[in-house]
């Protein structure tokens, strides 16, 4: 892969930061630390049943963890 397509990529997703915000009435919430880095994530989640119909996180770190959070919240959403 190319580098500077990797770079632009995780650029975009830390930048439009998908899903970022909390939700109004969530189902469950999880908040990991990294205490080398300092790094702190908090995501919450709605559920429809089995599926989580709604995800969203507040992210306090670098470029990669805000990138993986909004990442993995616009890949779980509406999933079983």
């Amino acid at each position: 892969m190319n580098d500077q397509l990797y770079h632009d990529a995780i650029l975009a997703l830390a930048r439009d930061a998908t899903h970022a915000g909390r939700l109004d009435a969530p189902d469950g919430a999880a908040v990991a630390s990294n205490a080398l880095c300092g790094d702190r994530a908090r995501v919450e989640v709605a559920m429809r049943g089995a599926a989580a119909r709604a995800l969203a996180h507040e992210v306090r770190g670098c470029l990669l963890c805000r990138a993986a959070a909004a990442a993995l919240t616009a890949a779980l959403t509406d999933r079983d």
